[in-house]
């Protein structure tokens, strides 16, 4: 072996540990991005909101009786306490929890139908499953929720109209709540 071959080696090497260190480079910027990409939606956006706080029955009303615009003052009262921003999710999430954990499912009696205005829903506490479902819809369309009864097989359920609402929970820009069914979450239904 010659100084010329020895030589030629040692530029051969050091080209390869040059492309190597530019290689490491751009794979360490890669990881990098990697990690960025997943920390900072992860904490920064907030895409699913959740409620802060759900308050009872007694807290919405003060302890005081409202005739007037009774279903905007509940869920104005709702969704201030539960929600920092006004983002839609968020008031939606708020007010299904309200209407789920605090009233109650009361079937009609065998062979009578009463469906009760929201009001009455209120401050009875609780109805069938008709009347929490408008009740329901009260309290979406009073902070601007498209919202509707959907009634199938001797049950109704609310749809509300949400098309920001990621998309495990909506179908076709639809979210399905069904308040009587304590188990379920947002967007299930039974």
């Amino acid at each position: 072996m010659s100084m010329q071959d020895v030589s030629e080696g040692l530029e051969d090497e050091q080209r390869e540990g040059k492309s190597r260190w530019f290689l490491k480079l751009v794979l360490a910027i890669f990881l990098l991005l990697l990690i960025v990409l997943f920390v900072v939606p992860y904490y920064g956006v907030r895409l699913d909101p959740e409620p802060e706080k759900i308050i009872s029955i007694e807290e919405a009303l003060d302890g005081k009786e409202y005739a007037k615009d009774l279903i905007k003052f509940v869920a104005d009262k709702v969704v201030a306490s539960a929600c920092m921003s006004g983002n839609k999710v968020c008031h939606a999430k708020a007010l299904f929890y309200f209407v789920r954990d605090n009233f109650r499912y009361v079937a009609d009696p065998a062979g009578k139908e009463y469906i009760e205005k929201p009001e009455e829903f209120l401050l009875a506490g609780g109805g069938d499953c008709e009347s929490g479902s408008l009740f329901l819809v009260a309290l979406l369309e009073s902070v601007g929720i498209k919202a509707e009864v959907v009634a199938r097989r001797g049950h109704a359920f609310v749809r509300a109209y949400l098309p920001e609402v990621l998309k495990k929970y909506k179908k076709n820009g639809y979210v399905y709540l069904d308040w009587t069914c304590k188990q379920c979450g947002f967007g299930e239904l039974r």
